[in-house]
């Protein structure tokens, strides 16, 4: 579970840099034909950082 959890904060990172990044030159980042938009990373980055809590607490419940 822990290698899980930090799986998910580092994409979540990674994720919120593409949406800073796209949010600061105006433009789309192109990984689909049409970009997809900073908003769109931003929300992903906050569903892998649920699912990271999600898995620290289950592995926090496991130990006791």
């Amino acid at each position: 579970m822990r290698k899980v959890a930090a799986l998910a904060l580092v994409i979540a990172a990674i994720s919120f840099v593409l949406a800073v990044v796209s949010r600061i030159t105006g433009y789309p980042i192109v990984v689909m034909p049409e970009g997809v938009q900073p908003l769109t990373f931003l929300n992903f980055a906050n569903t892998c950082l649920l699912a990271a809590i999600a898995f620290i607490l289950l592995e926090l419940a496991r130990k006791k």
